[in-house]
């Protein structure tokens, strides 16, 4: 780009020398014929063509100013980005690429400015122990761009190699929220929570940690979709996920929304509270919500279960969630109470079912719980 510029600077002071040049052939013809007033219109005539010649030069420079800016960029997309470091982490050195890529990167003196997931890696040991990271930048357009570098030791030095994975990350991140997350509200759906109940009893140690859960369901939820339609049906579901995200912050606790009109909040370390938010929570959904300029009260079933696995040391997936759903059938049965916490009392006896497999199935889950769960 400067030498272009440089060329077009002189192609501006040699036309001006020219013109210089032409006006004292004329002036000297001017002497001989005396004639000012055919000095000045040859003089003008060439002036003329002279603009006229510079101007479509610029016209033609301004039309193709994108394309030339992408010449400049272009070659740079296809070279790895690389950075030095320190064993510190702090930057010593970019190439082209990532400067002219990469929007304020020049102003980083360290690695730990750059935005990545703090809380599942620290940069400084993933770049000394030479293993693979990610992170985030905004290019010149201000779009997020997705970075994979490799740490390669050289002496003292680290050369980190990245590469562009926006594409990649783009796609990832579509299929992840396809099946992990509710299109409706956004939240972790059924397949996200299955996943992290899984996770909690594979780890001996978080299992040992009060945990509980809370099956949440809209009463008469189907007569809102009837009554006013599907948008204020799923503006109802985005506000009460909305509502049970602000009234569990303080508890640690996870929402996810199972499908329909169904939520479940997730409690980790803070388990044996679960019963006190429930109480907070119905107490908040007594005022009226606004949701599409109208005001609605909504009313709740919850169904609790504390996952105490010394009392129950055989509970597994399948029949906590079977239980917590037992707990949320009470609560909606029942006339004197909202919520409602498991106990085997709640198990219903096998001798009322007819059908073998079921009999089967409620003694599995009676045997998962010889005590009552307090």
């Amino acid at each position: 780009m400067r030498k272009l510029l440089h060329q077009i600077h002189g192609i501006i002071i040699g036309g001006a020398l020219l013109i210089l040049l032409v006006s004292l052939l004329f002036y000297d013809l001017y002497q001989e014929n005396q004639s000012f007033s055919l000095f000045l219109l040859h003089i003008l005539v060439i002036i003329g063509i002279f603009l006229g010649a510079l101007g479509a030069l610029f016209v033609l420079l301004f039309s193709k100013r994108d394309d030339m800016r992408l010449s400049v960029r272009g070659p740079h997309y296809g070279r790895p980005y690389l950075i030095r470091t320190d064993a510190e982490g702090r930057i010593e050195s970019l190439n082209s690429t990532c400067l002219v890529n990469l929007k304020d990167i020049g102003k980083c003196k360290s690695v730990e400015e750059f935005d990545y997931n703090r809380e599942h890696f620290d940069l400084v040991t993933e770049i000394r122990n030479q293993r693979p990271f990610s992170v985030r930048f905004q290019n010149q357009d201000n779009e997020t761009v997705y970075l994979r570098f490799l740490p390669v030791k050289s002496g003292k030095k680290f050369y980190l190699v990245g590469e562009n994975i926006s594409q990649q990350q783009l796609n990832f991140e579509f299929h992840r929220n396809l099946s992990l997350y509710d299109p409706i509200t956004k939240y972790p759906n059924r397949n996200y929570f299955g996943i992290k109940l899984q996770e909690l009893f594979q780890n001996e140690k978080k299992l040992k940690k009060a945990s509980s859960l809370a099956l949440v369901d809209i009463s008469g939820f189907k007569n809102i979709y009837k009554l006013f339609g599907n948008s204020v049906a799923e503006e109802t579901l985005r506000a009460l996920a909305a509502l049970l995200e602000k009234s569990v912050w303080r508890y640690r606790a996870e929402v996810f929304h199972l499908g329909d009109d169904v939520f479940l909040v997730f409690f980790g370390e803070s388990g044996r509270r679960a019963e006190n938010w429930a109480e907070d929570f119905l107490e908040e959904l007594k005022k009226p919500i606004a949701i599409a300029g109208n005001q609605f009260n909504i009313e709740v079933n919850i169904g609790i279960l504390p996952i105490d696995i010394e009392k129950h040391p055989d509970l597994n997936p399948a029949t906590a969630y079977e239980c917590l759903g037992l707990a949320l059938n009470r609560a909606k049965n029942s006339k004197k109470t909202n919520v409602v916490v498991f106990e085997e009392s709640i198990l219903p006896s096998p001798e009322h079912y007819p059908v073998a497999d079921v009999r089967e199935a409620l003694e599995k889950i009676r045997t998962k719980f010889p005590t009552p769960v307090q």
